[in-house]
């Protein structure tokens, strides 16, 4: 896989150091790494493996589909035999007869369910992100317990310093993402919707009169384009991103 010479000399060039893969369709890319301190190269290769999935994570939650706030409170938490709980001495005793007559109730209208955490962790936090989030939460725990402003101003200061990184961070991760999937329009676009904002999911109100209703529909159509090529120009200046002049224009364009 390496083909350059990896010892050279003042009177001699020799390929010495290689790398002998047992298939080379997992080979990605192989180089060499010229260190003075040693008179051979380093050989490296990159290899072409899939990311391993991450194993399913499932956390236990209650289900309030079917809960029923006046059958809960009014019914079954009135009848239940809260009586029962005098008849132990010890406070302990009593706490674990109550938490075994709550809790039994509390089954039957809100039972225990296992979901599918689906979220991912965003790719661009990094440990040292993680770590100022960690000193923020740290800052602003100290300044509501204690009131003091000078932990108060800490708090504020680290809470800044955490989105401006994470901001920088995004903005790095974009821009490495769109430069590596530049031949791959899929992937760039899914990095392109995560920067995006997401379509609002209230309840949009229509007007009922008619010339009303035209009017949008004028006003969309009309505006679409250029409203388009305004934001694809944003954002490729905000990410320093050159359209490529590769790329087809459509006919008539």
């Amino acid at each position: 896989m390496i083909d350059n010479p990896t010892r050279v000399t003042e009177h001699s060039r020799t390929l010495i150091d290689v790398i002998l893969p047992s298939s080379e369709n997992k080979i990605k890319e192989t180089n060499f790494i010229a260190k003075s301190i040693s008179d051979h190269d380093t050989v490296m290769s990159i290899l072409a493996l899939k990311k391993c999935r991450p194993k399913p994570v499932y956390v236990s939650v209650r289900s309030l589909k079917q809960f029923n706030k006046d059958s809960f409170c009014a019914e079954d938490i009135s009848n239940a035999s809260w009586s029962v709980i005098n008849n132990f001495e010890d406070v302990n005793d009593c706490l674990n007869a109550f938490d075994l007559l709550f809790n039994e109730i509390l089954d039957q209208h809100a039972p225990i369910r296992k979901v599918k955490v689906r979220t991912r962790p965003n790719p661009f936090v990094t440990e040292e992100i993680r770590g100022l989030i960690k000193t923020r939460d740290r800052w602003r725990k100290l300044a509501r317990n204690a009131g003091d402003p000078a932990a108060w101003s800490a708090y504020r200061n680290c809470k800044r310093d955490v989105k401006r990184d994470l901001r920088i961070a995004q903005r790095s991760f974009v821009k490495r993402e769109i430069r590596k999937n530049t031949k791959d329009t899929g992937n760039m676009w899914k990095v392109i919707r995560t920067c995006i904002p997401k379509k609002s999911t209230g309840k949009k109100c229509f007007s009922s009169d008619d010339k009303s209703v035209a009017n949008n529909f004028n006003q969309f159509f009309t505006s679409v384009g250029s409203n388009t090529v305004t934001k694809i120009k944003s954002l490729a200046k905000e990410n320093n991103y050159t359209p490529s002049q590769r790329w087809r224009q459509p006919n008539g364009v």
